[in-house]
């Protein structure tokens, strides 16, 4: 089984913990699998064991996916590489850990119970995201996609559209569609829903909207969602953002489209009685940032 590492490389002690899940891998059966331009640090950590470079993976070559970092290095991964269809575990370094399963220390534990096949994929939705005039880049995102006012203090005015139908003009800082999974991040924080994860559907949450009526809407999976911008005079500085990272400008009459995606996140499960609202009272009751 080929496994591909992927890894944030600026968290404390990841040098010794790849070099740990390298060696538990090679032993289990897996052929470690590292991006060529990590090479350098790889070869550092690894020493003379044996690892597999590639430019881009690509399915059907490449069976589990671990990464190494935060929720954020997940969700990146996920972003990225969910297309090549297979389950993705993730190692904590970081602070939350929604999403991740192991801990730095678990590579002989977890990668025995994967070569066992003692283990289940929970699978998560993910949304696409068309941009540009013809439609013609598309996105995936984990969480969420955003539009906002960027740096500019001026609010924006939006078109939200469903299958053609007029669900909203918001006048805001911006609106976020949003997954099941998003709804506990950057959407939480603007005040909406908590949904749970196998609840498949389409979270829109205007940002600090200057209406009192303008609230929080959940559609379903089966939808398509148009933002468009539709200000009454040129503004400049909005963004369009996808898991918290700048994809790019907006200008006045842009549009953005945003459906189900046909890739799903599949995230590997040691333990079916995890309880969702325990791992939510948990999380966020934590006060350290």
């Amino acid at each position: 089984m080929n496994a591909l590492f992927y890894v944030n490389w600026e968290k404390e002690h990841v040098r010794e913990t790849i070099s740990a899940w390298i060696d538990s891998a090679c032993r289990h059966g897996f052929t470690p699998v590292f991006f060529r331009r990590e090479r350098a640090r790889v070869e550092a950590a690894a020493c003379t064991l044996p690892v597999h470079y590639t430019d881009y993976p690509e399915s059907g070559k490449i069976d589990i996916v671990l990464t190494f970092g935060g929720d954020g290095t997940m969700i990146r991964a996920l972003d990225k590489y969910a297309g090549l269809g297979c389950p993705f575990l993730g190692v904590n370094f970081g602070r939350m850990g929604f999403l991740l399963e192991a801990d730095a220390d678990d590579a002989d534990s977890a990668l025995d119970a994967i070569a066992r096949n003692h283990y289940y994929i929970e699978k998560r939705m993910m949304l696409q995201l068309l941009i540009g005039k013809e439609r013609t880049r598309s996105v995936l995102a984990m969480n969420e996609v955003s539009i906002s006012r960027g740096m500019s203090q001026r609010m924006i005015a939006m078109d939200v559209v469903c299958d053609q139908q007029i669900v909203e003009h918001y006048i805001a800082d911006g609106v976020i569609l949003s997954t099941p999974t998003g709804s506990t991040a950057y959407s939480l924080a603007a005040g909406g829903p908590i949904i749970m994860p196998d609840v498949e559907c389409i979270l829109i949450n205007p940002i600090c909207p200057h209406t009192l009526t303008s609230r929080p809407i959940i559609l379903s999976k089966e939808k398509t969602v148009e933002v468009i911008l539709n200000m009454r005079e040129e503004r400049k500085g909005s963004i369009l953002s996808v898991d918290g990272e700048t994809v790019c400008p907006l200008e006045n009459g842009d549009r953005v489209t945003v459906m189900r995606a046909e890739s799903s996140a599949q995230l590997v499960r040691f333990h079916m009685d995890d309880n969702f609202f325990t791992l939510i009272k948990d999380k966020l009751s934590m006060k350290t940032l």
